[in-house]
């Protein structure tokens, strides 16, 4: 074996210990019709969307096992001389979770078949865990507005959310203790992960992941350590059969009521035009042995901030007119420029400054938000100012996938997302859309890449 074969097995066995399980382990007994154990059974897996197939053997206990297989809907079938053929369909596989499937045999030949539509066991009797997984329409088709999939753990038993999506907590335990991984690898943003667990920097995307399991108690090994709150999502593959879709989802503020302090304010109301689409294929390259699965998500927010009260000169006193009350509540308007002519000082304004005044006065004259202090604050040289200012939040939510099946015993499998989050000004964390005091164009942009070889070996299984 050559120097750089040993460095990238190398490579992949690191990377694999340090991310966590994303495969299942399925298993099960062989027994004849009185219940005793049938050793040397032979136990074929097919995967039904792949088509890959792994056998074993079924040991002097009549027991057999596949440590690591894909997430996925499977058929088992057993087969023994002097026994009719055994094939169990349905058995669903789940990140982390060993599938059961028992079989027992009936006498006959081996062309003859009994079918079994129970899939793999209810009951999980192979680990403490208390888990719960959620696939398909659950999370393809139920109704939630950001297509976060981080938001569905909203809905899982022992959760509280007092506010927002991201304000939940499980058990009651803090979000310090929350674990989200995508494929094996850890996506939260971990500058704010002890506070606020629940926003991560790669958002999962609904039509972009095929399952999502969480682990409430007794988590074991294959989840590092890392949180005594688990969840672990998978993205979804491609498959030996095509298949692909197209979404759009819009909002507008023509169907919008106004906000109650636009209105008192007398603005508008806030611009928003909103669009999130995207699309996803997925198929085979080479019929049971490449595959491929990509997917873009785009969100399109151009919308208006409502900026805090800005305070600006009168026309008086750009002017150079300033007008005070005194102390017996007569009012007395003051020429500062032939006062300060008086004095001996420059009695003009500077150009810059001038024609910058000018220009302001000449913008907010007559627009519905300036408002007059005199009465709040008896202030007769400046007027309230409400205004609001144009933004956007723009994201791009690429993800794609490759799978190998290179042998019957190993599987490659390769998984990237890139995301992008312009905001354009970044009126969400700086509190305000004002140029003057945010970049022009803030960005904000998370990847993961998870490479992942996989060797899928059957062996009896170990009491």
């Amino acid at each position: 074996m050559s120097l750089l074969s040993k460095c990238l097995i190398l490579a992949a066995l690191v990377v694999a210990a340090r991310a966590q399980v994303t495969t299942g382990r399925l298993e099960g007994t062989v027994s004849d019709p009185q219940g005793a154990s049938v050793p040397g059974a032979q136990v074929k897996v097919l995967n039904i969307q792949t088509g890959q197939t792994l056998n074993a053997t079924s040991d002097d206990k009549g027991e057999w096992a596949v440590p690591s297989v894909s997430t996925g809907t499977y058929m088992v079938t057993v087969n023994h001389p002097g026994f009719k053929t055994v094939a169990t369909e349905n058995v669903k596989v789940d990140a982390g979770t060993p599938a059961t499937v028992n079989t027992r045999l009936e006498v006959g030949s081996l062309a003859e078949t009994v079918e079994v539509a129970g899939g793999a066991e209810v009951l999980q009797t192979q680990t403490a865990t208390v888990q719960a997984t959620l696939v398909g329409r659950q999370l393809h088709e139920l109704p939630f507005t950001s297509r976060n999939l981080t938001e569905l753990l909203t809905t899982q038993a022992g959760s509280a959310t007092p506010g927002v999506p991201r304000s939940t907590s499980v058990y009651g335990l803090p979000q310090s203790a929350l674990n989200v991984t995508l494929d094996g690898i850890n996506i939260q943003d971990n500058s704010n992960r002890s506070s606020d667990g629940f926003f991560n920097a790669i958002f999962p995307r609904a039509d972009a992941v095929e399952e999502m399991t969480v682990s409430g108690a007794s988590a074991g090994a294959d989840s590092n350590a890392e949180g005594a709150f688990q969840v672990k999502m998978v993205t979804r593959s491609g498959t030996n059969d095509w298949h692909g879709a197209l979404f759009e989802q819009h909002r507008n503020q023509d169907f919008n009521a106004n906000f109650y302090f636009n209105n008192i304010n007398s603005q508008p109301r806030d611009h928003i035009v909103f669009n999130q689409f995207g699309g996803l294929v997925g198929g085979p390259i080479k019929k049971n042995k490449l595959f491929f699965f990509a997917h873009m998500e785009a969100f399109r927010l151009p919308q208006t901030y409502t900026e805090p009260t800005g305070l600006v000169l009168t026309p008086a006193a750009v002017s150079g007119i300033f007008t005070y009350k005194d102390s017996s509540n007569i009012v007395h308007p003051v020429n500062l420029y032939q006062l300060a002519a008086s004095a001996g000082f420059p009695s003009t304004p500077d150009p810059l400054i001038n024609k910058t005044l000018t220009q302001i006065n000449s913008l907010v004259t007559g627009v519905p938000g300036l408002k007059s202090r005199i009465a709040s604050n008896s202030d007769y040289n400046r007027n309230n100012l409400d205004f609001q200012s144009k933004g956007a939040n723009n994201r791009n939510f690429p993800t794609t996938r490759i799978d190998y099946n290179i042998t019957e015993k190993h599987h490659l499998e390769f998984i990237y997302n890139y995301q992008t989050n312009i905001r354009r000004p970044d009126g969400v964390n700086v509190g305000t859309a004002s140029p003057a005091s945010t970049a022009r164009k803030p960005a904000i942009r998370a990847a993961s890449r998870s490479r992942r070889w996989r060797r899928c070996a059957p062996h009896s299984r170990r009491t």
